[in-house]
């Protein structure tokens, strides 16, 4: 039988997937990277194919002046990639092995010589996915076939993910079946990933959705075990709201808006390249499309394309001058986060207040000007200012909350400072400085039990935080529950082995 992939997705931050081969399948996996020459440079007109090594078919793809090539919508499977340019070998790496969902960065370094002579490369691609900013767990189809499991339920598998808290069975929704049986008609995952409701679940068979028609955080399709091929869990909004995206895309290809939302999305995700191709096919099919112009300059301006961001800005000042000057403001934006990176503060706020003199209502300047004058000496006013302009703007901003309440309690205004963090937390749930701003405040007033709410909502969403263990450890201790205190010390301890233990 055929192994299938399956898609458990949840865009509060959890995805399972498992593999199947369908005629209606997606596939989200990719392949990118950049060949260069042996000094380093890159090398354009090089031609990079790639070769399904279970399917036979294959895919090619020509450098342009970046060196950059990048393959989407490929399958979970193992791949052959080989390079060939004029002046260089052929370099050819084989068995280069595909995830579900996985975009993988291959970079390749050709060798001077001939194009008939070849070069193998034996090394392995790199195993951790740099192309993508997210956390995730994998489950290879072996474990799914041996671990013991409840009803031969695979979907029982994502207690195994890091962040996933509940129990491995069904019956999270009142309305969901609560066996794990794989021949109930209706099922849900009693899971949460960081604190989000299992309601929030979705499913997807080789990135396309299974979802109930009928209610959120179930699907009527479980799949046999032994079909499974794997199983991937994320836990990330973005990449999540990426998959969702890329099936509607593929659904409505000729949707030119469709990309455009996709390649902000991929670009808010660090996916620079997956989001300047999106903008490209936007403005393809509408090359009156104001805004993808604009976000195809910002995406060309973070890639190091200076030029080619200026030119796309040119062709917007024929389609829209108001645009246009949000692109320019979008890439003075871009320039000063660069600057403040290099502690240029002053530069940066040159930058950001040009930006919003070019586009007053751009959230992101404002946004942006306010961390840099923040960063200041003596700019913690105009800071204060810039993100109450950012709210006027959007109210529901939760980073400008955050930061108008870190503003507020470095002055000692506590009350106010609160009333921000919370606003901040209920808009983001995900947003960790919130609650732990919340938590410290509370323990400054000596409210263990809502310090302890707080330290424990820091920990659900990132686990791996030492800080919020020792945290956490010293609000239980001061409300004496201490066997609850020493434990999360011992974690705390384990995580940062170098920090000494609160005394």
């Amino acid at each position: 039988m055929i192994p299938r992939r399956v898609m458990l997705l949840s865009m509060l931050l959890l995805v399972l997937v498992v593999s199947a081969s369908s005629a209606w399948a997606q596939f989200t996996s990719g392949i990118e990277g950049t060949v260069t020459d042996p000094t380093g440079a890159v090398v354009s007109g090089a031609t990079v194919t790639i070769k399904n090594e279970e399917t036979g078919a294959s895919q090619t793809f020509q450098t342009g002046d970046s060196g950059s090539f990048r393959f989407t919508t490929l399958a979970s499977s193992a791949f052959t990639v080989s390079a060939s340019a004029q002046g260089f070998k052929t370099t050819v790496q084989e068995h280069v092995r595909l995830a579900v969902a996985e975009t993988k960065t291959l970079n390749i370094r050709m060798v001077v010589g001939g194009t008939e002579s070849t070069v193998t490369v034996t090394d392995e691609a790199p195993a951790v996915e740099t192309a993508q900013a997210r956390v995730s767990g994998q489950v290879s189809e072996k474990e799914v076939h041996d671990l013991p499991l409840s009803g031969r339920n695979f979907y029982t598998l994502v207690v195994l993910t890091p962040g996933v808290s509940g129990l491995p069975s069904g019956g999270g929704q009142a309305y969901a079946q609560a066996s794990g049986d794989i021949f109930n008609p209706e099922y849900g995952v009693n899971l949460n990933a960081n604190g989000s409701r299992a309601e929030s679940n979705s499913f997807l068979i080789d990135s396309a959705s299974i979802d109930s028609s009928q209610r959120n955080g179930v699907t009527n399709i479980n799949p046999n075990a032994e079909d499974v091929q794997e199983v991937m869990v994320l836990r990330e909004g973005v990449p999540a709201a990426a998959a969702e995206l890329r099936l509607a895309v593929a659904q409505r290809p000729e949707d030119a808006e469709g990309h455009d939302i996709l390649g902000t999305v991929l670009l808010k995700s660090g996916d620079v390249s997956g989001a300047i191709e999106e903008f490209r096919r936007a403005i393809t099919l509408n090359p009156e499309l104001a805004q993808a112009h604009a976000s195809l300059a910002q995406a060309l301006q973070r890639a190091g394309q200076k030029e080619e961001a200026q030119k796309q800005l040119a062709d917007l000042e024929h389609i829209n001058q108001g645009n246009a000057n949000v692109g320019r403001a979008m890439i003075l934006v871009e320039t000063a986060e660069n600057h403040m990176k290099k502690g240029e503060q002053s530069t940066a706020v040159g930058e950001l207040q040009e930006a919003v003199t070019l586009s007053p209502d751009f959230t992101e300047a404002h946004y942006q000007l306010g961390l840099a004058l923040r960063q200041s000496s003596d700019g913690s006013t105009k800071a204060e200012a810039a993100f109450r302009q950012v709210l006027q703007l959007d109210p529901n901003h939760a980073l400008a909350h955050l930061q108008l309440g870190l503003l507020l309690a470095a002055r000692g205004d506590k009350t106010r400072a609160s009333s921000d963090f919370e606003k901040a937390a209920k808009l983001a749930p995900g947003l960790t400085e919130a609650h732990r701003s919340l938590g410290r405040l509370a323990a400054d007033s000596r409210d263990w039990a809502t310090a302890i709410r707080e330290f424990q909502a820091v920990i659900a969403w990132t686990p791996e935080d030492p800080s919020a263990h020792y945290d956490l450890a010293a609000a239980l201790k001061a409300r004496g529950q201490l066997d609850e205190a020493a434990h999360k010390l011992q974690i705390a301890q384990k995580l940062d082995p170098k920090r000494s233990a609160p005394h």
